[in-house]
């Protein structure tokens, strides 16, 4: 290993990834206590009917994608003279540009005030990789 300075700045670009999209809610079926090979409406202790996301059938399966993915890194590493180039010091930074990439779908039920029909509500969860700087010191023996 040569003594010296190496300055590295990968970038990483693809489509978005794919996912399963929600398409709309649905109650929930629960066994009727009376006919157990009947599905009834399940209902809360208001007598409610209680709702879930419905993924739709298997047609939905990753029929999505997140928006593209984009991230870019540094890294400067500095190798001193001497100790038989065994030593690394190093300095990197992660998603430089602190680009908010979606890693995750969140959906939750809401209520339409005037109907009172349900709706589902959609939110794209940005909590990718934040900007990481990072430094440290390599040996190999």
């Amino acid at each position: 290993m040569r003594s010296g300075t190496e300055c590295g700045a990968p970038a990483l670009f693809a489509s978005g990834f794919p996912f399963t999209a929600a398409r709309g809610v649905r109650v929930v079926p629960v066994e009727d206590p009376e006919d157990p090979e009947r599905l009834i409406p399940s209902t809360d202790e208001d007598g409610n009917l209680v709702w879930s996301v419905d993924p739709s059938g298997a047609s939905n399966l990753n029929s999505d994608r997140f928006p593209y993915y984009a991230r870019l890194d540094t890294r400067l590493t500095f190798r001193p003279k001497g100790l038989s180039g065994r030593w690394e010091l190093y300095l990197e930074a992660i998603n430089v540009f602190d680009r908010k990439n979606a890693a995750e779908v969140d959906y939750s039920i809401r209520f339409d005030p005037i109907t009172g029909e349900p709706f589902l509500r959609e939110e794209q969860d940005e909590s990718g990789l934040p900007f990481l700087p990072t430094f440290g010191v390599r040996f190999r023996f």
